[in-house]
């Protein structure tokens, strides 16, 4: 008989499973020709999914090969197209129940029962299972990346199976292909663990198995377009387009660098008005994008207008359980690190609830943390 976190994870599983199930079958999901009512990026994946089954190569605009969106996504549509060809967008989504579902577990095994359920219960990560958008399999590869980062810190010096070390750097290899802002998390905590120990545990394992996940992508972009392109070409975009104040659309000058026009408007920007420049990079920037749920990239049964007290509750709890769990759960400071990482990328890239959609799932881990420490306390009070 399971028990221990094999137990509550396969609860929260079969909870998380359910709930995704059901909202499919009740809410009714845009065939392949509605997909632009609700997130024009879906036309495209499909559309590069489907160009790859053909032979036709990787184009996220159909034209000539480009590299403007990482491959993760589109190569993960290719793969479910081509098992289910009779039912395509049906078997994605599924497919993302189940992934879905294995998050929420995950959190679980890790975190603890509260934290599973919170993930397995808020309402964005059920109804973008309906969508096709990188949402859904970025979070779990995201998730199983920190759960094993996590596992191999807490290990002592030399004591961590080696497989646990190419294990999270396999799903952080994947999770960057999936959406490049995953670069940021092995480097960023694994610099902080060598600082604090003068020994980076794993790290090199770690970033060798995500490399060589990588390694085909930078290959190819290197034959087909002569040159090395690590992640994507569109990441100016979401730069540029978090730069003034309303997140308002900024179009770099035909010909020049968007990256060399977007650090002109960052120095233009402090010389003119340091202050409110900051405070819009910073606060306006978290405000706009967690004020609101993440409405999930298709229909979702009307549900987003009266979530938006919820989300804001959320927020606030879940940021005081990732403080709780810095000090007094030291296996969930990889999560706090993430939620700090995905924080700075907000206050950059358009402030949106979607740019947001890790982070919640950090305040879930935070908030259960919190949830389950206060119910401790409260048992040992009453005990």
């Amino acid at each position: 008989m399971l028990r221990g976190p094999w137990a509550r994870a396969l609860a929260v599983f079969a909870l998380a499973l359910a709930l995704r199930v059901a909202f499919l079958r009740v809410v009714p999901q845009p065939a392949a020709g509605q997909l632009d009512l609700y997130a024009e990026d879906s036309v495209h994946y499909v559309a590069v999914a489907q160009g790859l089954l053909a032979g036709h190569g990787y184009s996220f605009w159909g034209g000539p090969p480009d590299a403007y969106v990482s491959p993760g996504y589109p190569v993960f549509l290719a793969a479910v197209f081509h098992l289910f060809p009779a039912s395509p967008l049906g078997a994605v989504r599924l497919a993302q129940a189940v992934l879905g579902a294995a998050t929420a577990a995950l959190a679980a095994g890790w975190v603890g029962l509260l934290a599973g359920v919170l993930v397995a219960l808020y309402p964005p990560f059920i109804w973008s299972t309906g969508s096709i958008l990188t949402e859904v399999l970025f979070l779990f590869l995201l998730m199983a990346y920190l759960a094993l980062h996590a596992r191999l810190l807490a290990a002592p010096r030399g004591s961590a199976p080696r497989w646990v070390a190419a294990g999270a750097g396999v799903m952080a290899g994947l999770a960057i292909l999936t959406r490049p802002e995953a670069a940021a998390l092995p480097l960023v905590i694994g610099a902080l663990v060598y600082l604090r120990r003068r020994l980076a545990t794993g790290l090199g394992t770690l970033l060798l198995a995500a490399a060589v996940v990588n390694l085909p992508w930078w290959i190819r972009n290197l034959v087909v377009l002569h040159r090395l392109i690590l992640f994507a070409t569109q990441a100016a975009n979401p730069l540029l387009g978090g730069l003034l104040p309303g997140g308002a659309q900024v179009q770099a000058p035909p010909g020049s660098s968007p990256y060399a026009f977007a650090l002109a408007m960052v120095w233009a920007q402090l010389h003119t008005d340091p202050r409110a420049f900051l405070l819009w990079m910073t606060i306006g920037h978290w405000g706009a994008a967690l004020s609101q749920p993440y409405a999930g990239g298709t229909l979702n049964g009307g549900f987003l207008q009266g979530l938006a007290a919820y989300q804001q509750l959320f927020c606030w709890v879940g940021a005081a359980g990732l403080v709780f769990a810095a000090i007094f759960r030291p296996r969930l400071r990889v999560a706090v690190l993430a939620a700090a990482v995905f924080m700075v990328l907000l206050s950059v890239f358009i402030p949106s609830p979607r740019y947001a959609y890790p982070l919640m799932a950090m305040l879930a881990i935070g908030a259960g943390a919190l949830l389950s420490g206060l119910l401790s306390l409260t048992r040992a009070a009453s005990g």
